[in-house]
Order: structure tokens, then C-alpha cells, then sequence
């Protein structure tokens, strides 16, 4: 455990510095995502039992290519993920690079820190708070769920052409975002949703619509409507189940709003920070609709950008409430503690792939295991 609360502190101590006067430079960030992308793809599938479903479906495509077959459709990758092409397709690629499942997450994980490299240098100006702000919201989640977060990367670059008002162009990013999981149709709205600073009784207003139609289980239903559009409905139902209500999701939405409406004649002094406030502030609707859901909550981090950019800019500019830049600092401590406590042996004893043999007390390993034969030797395939 003691391993992630230093590597937070120090990226803590970097914003505050940062909010000292201290530049952050764009070497500095690549540096930084470079080791967390490093600390992250080496890992022993860490993270949750999603790792294994993965690295399952890509031993199975390496072994189809193996055995010298041409129709690599064989596998049974593009059955299960039938609309979901492009990262079938990755997985073909990767596989005539390697066979090894280790191998493979690393270079998922390399295609997700690169996108987010490029898109932080590119929208955000304060790169230490971005990145602590990145670690305290989304951080985790690159560990796990590799297929969403690729898509949620790929589907932000597609915000120039949001603001160029490009259709064809934003139609294009967003078709290659959906190849990789079909739940980026949800960042196609925010094409259409203008780039105007909004009052604040009207986002107030949608808020309690959002949360009563939350109540109502509307939620599931669209999840089984997504599910039957994209042949996913089996997924689409584990995805819906619901659960006891997240009041995570209502604090988190509320304090994010709370943020924005505190400093809310600061940030929209450009085209570009009026779209990433509004992106932030859709992050934490969307939180409010799905707080009755089970994993709802992952639909936001396509909105994700938005708080990243619109909490880490404003930490550093002349706003109204100088106490909020501590806040934001402190908020994105607690919010990292709290994921290290709750997940636990999912994290930690933290083991890379260089070594042989299994972390202690693994519940994940011993029941989502489909191979043992990478139990001694990492490299046997």
C-alpha cells in the first residue's frame, strides 16, 4: 500500500509546487505518465478479474495465428466483441508481434499513456495538477478496464473537431472510439450541445430531472436498449444491475458542481474552456442519472478530459475563491486514498510480470486463472 501513497505524495507535492509558482514542463509530464504507464503494464494482472477475460481472448488469437490459420475471425474474440471490430482487430495485430499475454497488456497500456500524454500537453496548461487530478479520478482504472479507457483516449481527439465544427471529421474519431467499446456513443451528443456558458438554475434544473429519472430505472433501461443496438446484451445486463445507491457518485457529482458554480464567471474566458466546463459538468449529470446503477459511473469517463482540464486550469488562475486550489488538492488526496483502501489486494502486494510465481492472498487469481502453465514462467509462451 505504502508504494501508491508515495507515488501520489510526490505527484501532490509536484502541484503544490505547481500552485507555488513552479512550471510543470511538457518533458516533465511525459516523464511522469511514462513511469505510470511503466508501473501500470508491468504489473501482474493487477486490477480485477477484467485483465484475465483479455488476456484470455488474446492467448486464444495468438494461438489461432500460431497454428497458421487465415481466417483469424476463427477466434472467438469477434464473437463476443462482433461490433466492436477495432480492438479485435488490435488484438490480430498484437498478436503476430508477440504471444504473451503480459506482452500484450503492456502495449495496450503504452497505446493508452500515449494518448493521454497527447491529449493533456494539448488542452491542459497546468500539468502537475492534471495529473493529480488524473490519478485521483481515473488513474486505477488503467490497470482493469483497458478496452473503455482506449476508447474514452481515442475518443478525445476528437474535441477539435468539436470545436472546428467538423462533423465528418468528428464522426470518423468517434466510429474508431466505438470499435473499441460501443459505450462511446454516449460522447457523440456533445457535438450538439452548444458551446455556451449555461446559467446555473437551468444545470441545477437538469440535475434533479437527471436524478429523479435515476429513481425511475430508466438507467437499465437504456443499458439493455445499448445492449440490443450493439449485440452486447449480455454484457449490457451485468453492466445494469442495480445496486444500493451510490452515494459516491451524488457526493462526487455535487462537490464537482459546487466547484464549478463557485468560480463560475472564470471559466469560460475561451471557446475551449467553455466546451471543457461543459464536459465537466455533463461528467457529474451523468453521475447523478446512474447513482442507482452498479457501473453506470463508467459512462462518465468519456466526459473525463472535462474535469481534468476545467479543476487543474482553474487551480492555477485568478479565481474568485482562493481556497479552492487547496480544495482541489486535498479533494484529489482523499479521492486516491479511498480507492487504495477499498480495492486492496486487488493492488497490492504490487508484482511485476518479471518474476515468477503468484501475488500472496490473490482471491482474483485463484478464481479467473485460465492458465497455469504462466504461474512459474511469464516468458513460456
Amino acid at each position: 500500500m505504502w508504494l501508491y501513497i508515495l507515488i501520489i505524495l510526490f505527484i501532490a507535492y509536484l502541484a503544490y509546487q505547481e500552485l507555488n509558482g513552479v512550471r510543470f514542463s511538457k518533458s516533465g509530464l511525459l516523464f511522469a505518465l511514462g513511469g505510470l504507464c511503466l508501473f501500470v503494464g508491468l504489473s501482474d494482472m493487477l486490477g480485477g478479474y477484467d485483465r484475465y477475460i483479455y488476456a484470455d481472448l488474446f492467448d486464444n488469437v495468438a494461438d489461432v495465428i500460431n497454428s497458421g490459420s487465415s481466417n483469424f475471425k476463427d477466434a472467438y474474440i469477434f464473437d463476443i466483441y462482433s461490433s466492436e471490430f477495432g480492438y479485435c482487430w488490435l488484438n490480430v495485430l498484437i498478436g503476430y508481434i508477440t504471444r504473451n499475454r503480459y506482452i500484450f497488456i503492456l502495449l495496450l497500456t503504452i497505446i493508452i499513456y500515449v494518448n493521454l500524454y497527447q491529449i493533456l500537453q494539448k488542452y491542459a496548461h497546468n500539468y502537475a495538477f492534471a495529473l493529480l487530478i488524473f490519478m485521483a479520478f481515473w488513474f486505477f482504472f488503467t490497470f482493469t478496464y483497458l478496452r473503455q479507457v482506449l476508447a474514452a483516449t481515442f475518443a478525445w481527439y476528437s474535441i477539435k473537431y468539436i470545436l472546428n465544427r467538423d462533423l465528418k471529421k468528428f464522426v470518423a474519431v468517434m466510429l474508431l472510439a466505438s470499435s473499441f467499446h460501443n459505450s462511446a456513443i454516449i460522447f457523440f451528443p456533445l457535438y450538439f450541445v452548444p458551446i455556451i456558458k449555461f446559467k446555473r438554475d437551468v444545470i441545477i434544473y437538469i440535475a434533479v430531472v437527471m436524478f429523479l429519472l435515476g429513481l425511475s430505472g430508466l438507467p437499465s433501461s437504456l443499458y439493455e436498449a445499448y445492449g440490443e443496438a450493439s449485440g452486447s446484451l449480455a454484457r449490457a445486463h451485468g453492466y445494469s444491475g442495480d445496486s444500493n445507491a451510490r452515494w459516491a457518485y451524488l457526493i462526487e457529482a455535487f462537490v464537482i458542481l459546487l466547484f464549478i458554480f463557485r468560480n463560475y464567471d472564470a471559466l469560460f474566458q475561451s471557446k475551449l474552456q467553455t466546451l471543457m466546463t461543459n464536459m465537466a459538468i455533463i461528467f457529474a449529470l451523468i453521475l447523478v442519472f446512474f447513482y442507482n446503477s452498479e457501473n453506470g459511473g463508467r459512462l462518465t469517463w468519456f466526459y473525463m478530459i472535462g474535469v481534468i482540464v476545467t479543476l487543474s486550469n482553474l487551480a492555477l488562475s485568478n479565481i474568485p475563491n482562493k481556497s479552492d486550489k487547496n480544495f482541489v488538492l486535498v479533494l484529489c488526496l482523499v479521492l486516491y486514498i479511498r480507492i487504495v483502501l477499498s480495492w486492496g489486494i486487488l493492488l497490492y502486494p504490487y508484482k511485476t510480470f518479471f518474476t515468477p510465481g503468484v501475488r500472496e492472498g490473490d482471491l482474483v487469481e485463484k478464481i479467473y486463472e485460465y492458465d497455469h502453465g504462466y504461474d512459474n514462467d511469464k516468458f513460456y509462451r
